[in-house]
């Protein structure tokens, strides 16, 4: 759920720039239909939207532990 001070939401751009600049189709096509990535709000048949804060809780979970 995103903050209750909070109703903005990211679309596939924002989102894969937040993800490190990734590009938009590589966080479409192997980052989003992840099992467990947020589900996106169907804005229209081709807009999706997430909240950031899922998308923070999702990273946070999913971080690989790069310590040598």
């Amino acid at each position: 759920m995103a903050a209750a001070n909070d109703d903005s939401m990211w679309n596939a751009d924002a989102v894969a720039a937040f993800l490190g600049g990734v590009s938009r189709r590589h966080f479409l096509e192997r980052i989003a239909c992840k099992p467990g990535f947020p589900t996106p709000y169907q804005l229209s048949r081709k807009v999706k939207l997430w909240y950031p804060s899922e998308v923070k809780d999702w990273v946070k979970r999913n971080r690989i532990n790069q310590a040598a």
